[in-house]
């Protein structure tokens, strides 16, 4: 049986800051093809700066389903590493008082929360159903 860094790779969401980046870096440094979920370039580019050529930014908003289709091409299309594993880690927190809290920010958390870990979740089902991979949520 192949160990983690054997032609295998892992998406792990949110990877720009926090606890994504400090796993993105982790499995870097021990040698893992990582796929770090970023939504701007910039946070890319800082991620790529800290790591070795095992890892991947990619733009992933867990919102926009252009991005997360074009992350999972992408990823797919990486023949040598198949996707092995998924870490739903992208997600936001609010914190205030019910009555004054707006509907809009409790739908935006929803929104990256709830359903973007189920939108990138199905995006790459596929390709871990495959290679019987394995899907950890990360949630506050």
């Amino acid at each position: 049986m192949p160990t983690l860094n054997e032609n295998r790779s892992i998406l792990i969401t949110g990877a720009s800051s926090g606890i994504g980046k400090a796993c993105a870096l982790h499995l870097d440094d021990r040698g893992v093809k990582v796929y770090a979920g970023v939504r701007k370039e910039e946070d890319g580019d800082a991620l790529r700066g800290e790591a070795s050529g095992n890892l991947v930014p990619v733009i992933l908003d867990v919102t926009d389903a252009g991005t997360i289709a074009a992350a999972a091409e992408a990823i797919s299309a990486d023949a040598e590493y198949p996707l092995y594993g998924l870490v739903n880690n992208a997600g936001i927190g609010i914190s205030g008082v019910v009555e004054v809290t707006p509907e809009s920010e409790l739908r935006n958390v929803l929104e990256i929360n709830v359903i973007g870990l189920h939108a990138v979740t199905r995006a790459m089902l596929p390709m871990l159903r495959k290679n019987r991979g394995r899907i950890i949520n990360v949630g506050l």
